[in-house]
């Protein structure tokens, strides 16, 4: 159950960056570790920033969030 609610909320998480940013995203959450991985040829740190943000929104418990941009 823990494992199926985990991927509903990954999934969640990247259909929402795609919405809000245009941009496809992978990403995986592990205990309290969430890492995003964005498709996008340079590197931006306000949308990282932002990305961090919208992510962090989703969870109640501070969570460690790592963006990397890869093209």
């Amino acid at each position: 159950k823990y494992l199926n609610e985990l991927q509903g909320k990954e999934e969640a998480i990247e259909k929402e960056i795609k919405k809000t940013y245009q941009n496809n995203c992978f990403v995986k959450i592990d205990n309290n570790n969430a890492n995003v991985v964005c498709i996008a040829d340079k590197h931006d740190g306000t949308l990282a920033n932002n990305i961090m943000r919208l992510v962090q929104g989703e969870f109640d418990k501070k969570m460690y969030i790592s963006v990397e941009f890869q093209a």
